[in-house]
């Protein structure tokens, strides 16, 4: 349900992203959503856990989209179907509150994530450590 102006106009919930050249070194309040940018997770631990980092679940899904471009993987192939069921849901729960889409996720989203760590875990060790989709796992898997 969209959220209402007090004027009655429909409003989305919005999600605000600020770029700094730098890496930033002031603690946000408390989830920082990022991608695999090392500094920020020094910015994590020279907080001692105040800050908690959720990753970007589109890098990773670009990394195995680039594999598929390059190698038609049919692994690469497979995660990229298993991100877009997590994807769909997310557009399904977009309009609802903050509650809503966590109890959502909790029940829908993570058991995919789950089954998505499993295949993930189960495949890297079968592969060339150097190979590119070697490599998306591994960041899928370290973030």
């Amino acid at each position: 349900m969209p959220w209402m102006t007090g004027h009655g106009v429909a409003l989305r919930p919005a999600v605000a992203y600020v770029f700094a050249d730098a890496a930033p070194r002031r603690s946000p309040d408390n989830i920082l959503q990022v991608d695999g940018y090392a500094a920020y997770k020094a910015l994590a631990r020279d907080h001692g856990g105040a800050i908690q980092l959720a990753f970007c679940l589109a890098h990773a899904l670009r990394k195995f989209a680039e594999v598929f471009q390059t190698t038609q993987s049919p692994f690469a192939r497979e995660v990229i179907e298993r991100l877009r069921a997590v994807y769909a849901i997310e557009a399904e729960i977009r309009c609802n509150s903050a509650e809503q889409r966590l109890a959502i996720r909790r029940t829908r989203s993570a058991a995919l994530m789950a089954a998505l760590k499993a295949r993930l875990t189960e495949i890297v060790g079968q592969l060339f450590s150097q190979s590119k989709l070697a490599e998306a796992i591994n960041y899928a898997l370290n973030h």
